[in-house]
């Protein structure tokens, strides 16, 4: 019998890594959040990494490596945009969504200390919405299973890309969550002819 060739191409990259570096503390009760009813809340300032600038800065030169170890490949400059934090409450969770308008996201659980079940991350497989057939294998794996669940641990970073649907599960705790939020987009010159871009034509 002939050997199989398996290839997987075209699949979403996402990163996990710690942080071990020191940074600014984040001070969360600084903060102003929006007014929500039963669903995680979100700064009104939607840029607070510009008030931790040696974090904003770790955060980017992570981003960086997770371009190199994985194979990217990518030799843009990028920069952080906007940047926010995300408190759960006890029984709260947040809504199905993406981001628009950024290349990759980031979550970063900068808390000492998260218990079980304080609202894991799920991303949502954006392959299944292409197919016609609803099939459910017997045993899900990393390249059939129609969500990934991401488990808060602190100083865990998660990259992701931003057309990823995702949402906050359910805070069953009495002990309220916080992580910050992040986006990335790609600056200078990209694109090839009639498609290209350069930030320097709006600047």
């Amino acid at each position: 019998m002939s050997s199989i060739n398996i290839a997987r191409p075209f699949s979403p990259t996402i990163g996990g890594m710690s942080l071990d570096e020191d940074h600014e503390e984040i001070n969360i009760s600084s903060f102003e959040y929006n007014h929500t009813i039963n669903s995680a809340k979100s700064t009104t300032n939607n840029r607070i990494l510009e008030n931790y600038p040696i974090l904003k800065n770790l955060l980017l030169y992570k981003f960086y490596e997770f371009i190199k170890e994985s194979n990217l490949n990518y030799d843009n400059k990028f920069i952080i945009t906007t940047s926010w934090i995300t408190k759960l409450e006890k029984n709260q969770r947040s809504q199905i969504h993406l981001h628009k308008n950024s290349f990759y996201s980031g979550v970063y659980y900068f808390e000492d200390e998260y218990d079980s079940d304080c609202g894991n991350l799920c991303l949502y497989n954006p392959l299944t919405q292409l197919s016609d057939f609803d099939l459910t294998p017997p045993n899900f794996n990393d390249f059939n299973c129609p969500s990934f669940e991401i488990y808060p641990s602190p100083r865990r970073l998660i990259l992701f890309p931003s057309y990823i649907q995702h949402q906050i599960y359910q805070n069953i705790n009495n002990k309220t969550r916080y992580s910050l939020a992040f986006n990335i987009i790609p600056i200078g010159k990209y694109g090839s002819e009639d498609s290209s871009y350069d930030i320097k034509w709006v600047t």
